[in-house]
């Protein structure tokens, strides 16, 4: 992997690895000052981004509030999962046309160090708290590259040891955590043998010995960034025994469509029997859970191998590289949803036109004055439900517009 191999050769004398910016104030406030900046051509799509994010997560529905639209629980949830990952990928268009892998678990569960077994190197830092743990996406490319997407949008080229230098090292020395003003790293890996497949290492959503406002940030982290991928790993220290509810419970919060792999990282600390019965009782826990599970493994990310003769980590990938739905259209799905919506409206309209019509023929044939007296009422609630629905529609139709619009827009920048 370039910077990190170790020397072919037995008798090469080893060379301390050395951080410019961990070691030169210098050059430590020189990359502060870097990811800092900020460039005023970065605001004008910006602003677009969040604008296309506000009409899909709350005007489209909104619109729509006067009338009953079927599953609109699961469209306003498709809805913002869209959204999210149309912002992700507008932010990284390299994402575009591949699956995202999220390995997810506990703090400490080991999954910069997992990915960094799976690479055959040690790219990603280890040495992550929550203070400094950014997520991180890794993607194979001609030429290993860095990038920094802060939280304003800016995309920053970094070299190499800029980004191993973003760890607690860096923030015990100059009291900074970059987690909090960088959203995302992109790390371009030529040799990483899945070219269809982003990996994305998250931060842990829990800490044993954090306070609760801190594991509530982690985990709103951890969410916000697994909830939009494709495929999902799940990391569960085998030192902890069977999975637990904890862990189940934010894997069911995620909703993802496609089988999950469990994986109880750091085999080697335990015996092969001790492993098959860890493995086993978790089995029987996940098959009451309705979740989709492709498999339950051990693996030691020490040792780089799957135990127990198993080699589902290398199917799940290759399955998950090689996946037909990795380039759906986001943009399709969203036009489903604003049709689905479009005909609902239409659809309720057409049935108060006929509730007026079929009330206006029972008043024209009514001899009664009591009864005509009622239906006239009823049939002024009908015009009024008619109106509330085509204040809709011109509600909708300018929603569903600005978004088509924002989408054109941010497709030209």
């Amino acid at each position: 992997m370039g910077l990190w191999d170790e020397d072919e050769s037995d008798f090469e004398p080893q060379v301390e690895y050395v951080n410019n910016y961990l070691e030169d104030p210098n050059k430590g406030i020189e990359l502060i000052s870097k990811l800092l900046s900020y460039d005023k051509k970065y605001n004008f799509k910006r602003k677009n981004i969040k604008k296309l994010d506000y009409l899909l997560d709350r005007k489209l529905l909104e619109t729509s509030a006067k009338i009953n639209i079927k599953n609109e629980l699961e469209l306003y949830e498709k809805l913002i999962t869209l959204s999210d990952k149309l912002y992700e990928q507008n932010k990284m268009q390299l994402l575009e046309d591949r699956s995202v892998i999220g390995i997810g678990g506990k703090f400490s569960a080991g999954k910069s160090k997992f990915i960094n077994a799976l690479l055959n190197s040690d790219i990603l830092p280890e040495d992550q708290t929550p203070t400094t743990s950014i997520a991180t996406y890794i993607v194979r490319e001609s030429s290993e590259d860095v990038r920094a997407y802060t939280y304003n949008d800016q995309d920053i080229p970094l070299d190499m040891q800029a980004a191993q230098a973003l760890t607690h090292a860096f923030y015990k020395k100059y009291g900074l955590g970059f987690s909090q003003f960088i959203n995302n790293l992109v790390i371009n890996v030529p040799d990483f043998p899945y070219a269809n497949v982003a990996l994305l290492d998250t931060p842990g959503y829990s800490k044993s010995d954090s306070g609760m406002k801190r594991s509530v940030s982690d985990a709103e982290k951890a969410y916000t960034q697994l909830k939009t991928v494709d495929f999902l790993i799940w990391l569960v220290d085998i030192e902890n025994g069977v999975i637990q509810q904890p862990d189940i419970d934010f894997i069911r919060s995620l909703k993802t469509k496609n089988p999950i792999l469990i994986v109880f990282n750091k085999a080697d600390k335990k015996t092969n029997s001790a492993i098959e019965n860890i493995l086993q009782a978790s089995r029987e826990i996940l098959e009451n859970t309705g979740l989709n599970i492709y498999a339950v493994i051990a693996y030691s990310a020490l040792e780089a191998r799957e135990y127990c003769g198993t080699n589902k980590l290398t199917s799940f990938m290759v399955d998950a590289d090689k996946a037909t739905n990795r380039n759906e259209d986001i943009e399709k799905q969203i036009n489903d949803i604003i049709w689905t919506i479009s005909n609902e409206l239409v659809s309720e309209k057409r049935k108060m036109i006929e509730r007026r019509n079929k009330i206006g023929n029972i008043i024209f044939r009514s001899e009664d004055v009591m009864e005509i007296q009622t239906l006239v009422k009823l049939y002024s609630e009908v015009i009024g439900s008619i109106e509330e629905i085509e204040n809709c529609t011109r509600a909708f139709e300018t929603t569903q517009k600005g978004i088509r619009n924002l989408l054109t827009s941010i497709r030209r920048e």
